[in-house]
């Protein structure tokens, strides 16, 4: 088992931050899962039906649900997990409308190892 610190961050109330035990090869989403059902648990909104993680804080990478915790913590002793409602604009959301007067410039993606 690792202990992951996982802030959650509700909207309308204060974050909250747990450490939760969880076996690594688990994937994230049954950690979000588990996330959920102690922040349940702690008195947060249990009308957040789908939580999203992220790798840091709210605005850092998002951890696809399908991955495992392994292959994405690197080091669960100093790495950090935020997580917020699928539905918060700070996390995910809808691309802003195309400017008619913006030209497109070509997607660069980086992978850092």
């Amino acid at each position: 088992m690792e202990r992951y610190t996982v802030t959650v961050t509700p909207p309308g109330a204060a974050p909250i931050r747990l450490l939760i035990p969880f076996p690594p090869s688990s994937s994230i989403s049954a950690l979000a899962a588990e996330v959920k059902r102690r922040a349940s648990r702690a008195g947060l909104s249990p009308d957040v039906s789908e939580l999203v993680l992220h790798l840091g804080d709210a605005m850092g990478p998002l951890l696809d649900e399908e991955d495992l915790l392994e292959d994405v913590i690197v080091d669960s002793k100093t790495e950090s997990i935020t997580a917020t409602p699928r539905n918060d604009p700070t996390s995910v959301g809808p691309a802003p409308p195309p400017d008619s007067n913006h030209v497109s410039e070509p997607l660069t993606i980086s992978i850092l190892r």
